[in-house]
């Protein structure tokens, strides 16, 4: 993926099983500690956007946002799309905590 332009994002759906003998017995397959398996989410490189439209950079905020809650990443995109866009998501974000 690196060599087509894609660097890892983060994990997602990330899932395990407990070690017995400990488990909850209201779930004995809900993980405790042990993480088994996951899936790694790869975005193209967000560093160098001087070559993606603005309808690009939006869709792809659009994207980080609702599906990734990368909100750091969606805030880094919208800058370079758009300053005062950015400061808005910002204040958004920010005050929604």
């Amino acid at each position: 993926l690196r060599g087509a332009g894609f660097v890892f994002h983060r994990f997602a759906s990330v899932a395990g099983r407990p070690m017995k003998p400990i488990h909850f017995l209201e779930n004995p397959l809900q993980p405790i500690s042990q993480q088994l398996w996951a899936d790694a989410v790869y975005v193209r490189d967000l560093w160098e956007l001087k070559a993606h439209t603005r309808q690009e950079l939006l869709r792809t905020a659009l994207i980080l946002h609702e599906i990734y809650h990368s909100y750091d990443l969606v805030h880094h995109v919208l800058k370079k799309c758009d300053e005062g866009l950015a400061q808005t998501y910002l204040d958004k974000v920010l005050g929604a905590r």
